[in-house]
């Protein structure tokens, strides 16, 4: 199933998002880098230019919270019901107001494989939605309705909460998406973007991160196939 209509509107968006650092643009289409940022839900400025949102839902809500709004905040970002990306805002802004938030808590994971005309990319999160695209710039979303890559994409998680212990949150901007022959793995948490990369022959053989990066390079292949 694809996912036109985050394309049809990002061109007319994307300009108009632009933060203090730039966002990375790893495809030649600005509706497909607009579609690329949003999958790591650390952008609040992408999201606020949707003027369609309604005040009632935990989006709007995180989005437009005030500090007198913290306690809401957070309930959205603890609810294992709201929708991942917004919890993952939820806890972007809990921290930003210097609030604690609970560690290591996984909400998705964003695989990377650079290739000559931009990055294979595929994102899990925990509400059960699956994001895929590819470098020919094909955008496609999934879900239970497509019960193999639904169940591989179950896999990523639960081997990605197995890894996340074992990396540090990073601290600075986001950075740009990865090269030609380069993986990468990020794993969204309530304390922030954690990542590894490398030349994908060594990481996907790495002693305590190789079976994830297996697993995320299978289920690539399987949204690949899929979109075909």
């Amino acid at each position: 199933m694809r996912y036109g209509l985050i394309a049809a509107i990002a061109l007319s968006l994307f300009a108009g998002a632009a933060e203090a650092r730039p966002l990375p643009t790893p495809y030649k289409s600005e509706a497909v880098n607009f579609a690329y940022n949003l999958l790591f839900c650390d952008t609040p400025a992408l999201f606020l230019q949707n003027k369609s949102l309604a005040s009632t839902t935990p989006l709007y809500r995180v989005l437009h919270a005030k500090p007198a709004d913290a306690a809401n905040v957070r309930k959205i970002a603890n609810d294992a019901h709201v929708e991942s990306c917004t919890r993952m805002l939820a806890y972007d802004w809990l921290r930003a107001h210097k609030l604690a938030v609970p560690p290591k808590v996984l909400l998705g994971v964003v695989a990377e494989l650079g290739s000559s005309g931009g990055p294979d990319t595929v994102a899990v999160y925990t509400d059960g939605s699956i994001r895929f695209i590819s470098a020919e710039e094909k955008l496609a979303s999934f879900g239970p309705d497509t019960p193999k890559i639904n169940a591989k994409a179950q896999e990523l998680l639960s081997k990605g909460r197995a890894l996340l212990p074992r990396l540090d949150p990073w601290k600075e901007p986001r950075v740009p998406a990865v090269p030609f022959g380069i993986f990468r793995i990020t794993f969204l948490a309530s304390d922030g973007l954690h990542f590894g990369d490398g030349e994908a022959r060594s990481m996907a053989h790495d002693k305590f991160g190789g079976e994830t990066v297996r697993t995320a390079i299978a289920l690539m292949r399987l949204t690949h196939d899929a979109d075909k």
